[in-house]
């Protein structure tokens, strides 16, 4: 249990009838109730119009009482720590906001599916949204995300233990920690911090690049045999066009094809039976992954 979920439930063990007694800062007070009796309360504070503001602790529930979300606001504004759970109770994300900006170190526990993904492009892709989305600029992004999923899924007995890479806006350190893979960065960090990784990163950045050849290569096999496909299906459907339509005496119309059926085909031999052929069908869509992801299978 972390320091701020320790702290929070001694708060919560009862709902404050003065806000100066209570987890509430000077001048706030609490509105909503914990449970059983609800589903979160927030810290509320008054403005010169008459609105009620967030303003201190703002913590939230999930339906079985647990708690999702424990934030600290500055009239309705996100600042200070902030935490969110997951509905099975496990820490999904922690960290600091300043105006509502996240600031400092954060840690995330959230992304497992995004660097698990079977499809090592959509795992390199949603990463590099990841770090980008955090503060890192576009050109960094990849070789930071290179960084990540090289190091994601090994196993670490403390995050602290695992390297870190920096780019000007961001740094980050990866790891399975308890069975669990955490995401930790630190956002504008210091110039030195940034000047120690620039070997790294650019290594990294290369690394990257290398690997998105190979994607993009892949990508262009895939969509010339989609194309292929294609050609194959829309001949097929020629070729069912001009099929002649069977008439149900068993014989076969001499002017309609199973793609220009019309009123009087067959009207001599009992009408018409159908068209002697199935219509083809459209080709199954290749959803298998693009590249294969090495990382999440234990090799890079």
């Amino acid at each position: 249990m972390t320091a701020l979920t320790a702290s929070l439930l001694s708060l919560l063990l009862f709902q404050p009838a003065d806000s100066a007694d209570g987890p509430c800062p000077p001048g706030a007070s609490a509105s909503g109730y914990p449970p059983p009796d609800g589903h979160g309360w927030t810290c509320v504070i008054t403005d010169e119009g008459g609105a009620q503001l967030r303003h201190g602790w703002s913590v939230d529930y999930w339906p079985d009482g647990t708690m999702k979300r424990a934030c600290e606001y500055d009239h309705d504004r996100l600042h200070g720590r902030c935490s969110q759970w997951n509905a099975g109770g496990e820490l999904t994300q922690r960290g600091m906001y300043e105006d509502d900006q996240r600031v400092g170190h954060w840690w995330f526990w959230s992304f497992a599916e995004v660097f698990s993904d079977a499809d090592g492009a959509v795992a390199r892709a949603s990463t590099e949204e990841i770090a980008a989305e955090l503060g890192a600029d576009e050109g960094d992004a990849p070789g930071l995300a290179q960084h990540v999923l090289t190091a994601v899924f090994d196993d670490q007995l403390d995050i602290r233990a695992a390297a870190q890479l920096c780019a000007p806006g961001l740094c980050v350190s990866a790891a399975t920690v308890d069975g669990r893979q955490v995401l930790a960065v630190q956002i504008h960090p210091p110039e030195d911090k940034v000047e120690r990784s620039a070997s790294a990163l650019a290594r990294a950045s290369r690394a990257a690049a290398a690997a998105k050849q190979l994607i993009e290569r892949a990508r262009r096999r895939r969509e010339r045999a989609e194309k292929k496909a294609e050609a194959n299906y829309q001949s097929k459907v020629h070729g069912w066009s001009g099929v002649h339509l069977q008439c149900v005496d068993g014989s076969y119309s001499p002017s309609c094809t199973c793609g220009s059926e019309r009123p009087g085909c067959c009207s001599h031999h009992g009408g018409v039976a159908g068209c002697p052929r199935d219509y083809p069908e459209l080709p199954e869509p290749d959803t298998s992954p693009l590249v294969p992801n090495d990382f999440a299978g234990g090799s890079q």
